[in-house]
């Protein structure tokens, strides 16, 4: 990200220091295997402040979000947190299938390309929910409910 996209430096790297100190989107970096220290701007995000006391503070942070990660391994069981997935991918289809009703009620249909790409992705997505549903029955019969 920019300056020049925000036309405001001291906004964007406002919106820079925000975002690094969210936990979604550090969550969001995870699942597309990306590492916070390959990210880059054109934002100087370096304060005055000494960096051996940045580098204490990024790790405090890590440790902090691995520390809620583990608070929620240890109070949830595998099968829940599958079911959550499930919930998710099954929100994914009704707003893709929501797409696909609205494209077909403007006049499209199996002949347009997009069209057939919504379909297929809403396929994949029924499947994967089927998919993780098949495998919180497997471990459903597992010695009861796991922990992690």
């Amino acid at each position: 990200m920019t300056a020049i996209l925000i036309q405001n430096r001291e906004m964007c790297s406002l919106i820079v220091s925000e975002l690094l100190r969210n936990k979604d989107f550090h969550v969001m970096l995870a699942k597309e295997k990306i590492i916070l220290s390959q990210l880059r701007t054109s934002v100087n995000l370096q304060s005055n402040e000494p960096d051996e006391w940045v580098a204490d503070r990024r790790n405090a942070d890590y440790s902090r979000h691995d520390d809620e990660l583990m608070d929620y391994i240890g109070n949830h069981s595998f099968e829940d947190i599958l079911q959550l997935e499930q919930e998710q991918v099954e929100a994914r289809v009704q707003f893709f299938q929501q797409i696909i009703q609205r494209m077909f009620m403007e006049g499209l249909g199996p002949e347009d390309a997009d069209f057939i790409k919504v379909q297929a992705v809403i396929r994949i997505y029924k499947e994967t929910y089927d998919r993780l549903g098949e495998l919180n029955d497997d471990y459903r019969g597992d010695r009861g409910r796991r922990r992690w």
